[in-house]
């Protein structure tokens, strides 16, 4: 018995390749969005550091992010339905 946690089945998750394929589509989807919009994030966060946190003079760098997300949050909309 002292064997039982190796058997294939004492391990449901080794059985979900498919799932496993699309959870890392999934995780580069994140890791790309993260790169995408990083410039503009350390951009808001200088601009932040440089205006003393004043949010009102930092609009320029807000509304870039706030686009690169929403064209991010849109892009992975789009990707479930390009793969059926």
């Amino acid at each position: 018995m002292a064997t039982a946690w190796c058997s294939p089945t004492a391990h449901p998750r080794t059985h979900k390749s498919s799932n496993k394929e699309e959870e890392e589509d999934d995780d580069d989807a994140a890791v790309q969005q993260l790169h995408d919009c990083a410039v503009l994030y350390k951009s808001l966060e200088d601009c932040l550091v440089n205006t003393d946190r004043n949010w009102k003079a930092c609009q320029a760098e807000v509304k870039a992010l706030k686009a690169c997300y929403q064209a991010q949050a849109a892009q992975r909309q789009l990707l479930p339905q390009t793969k059926r």
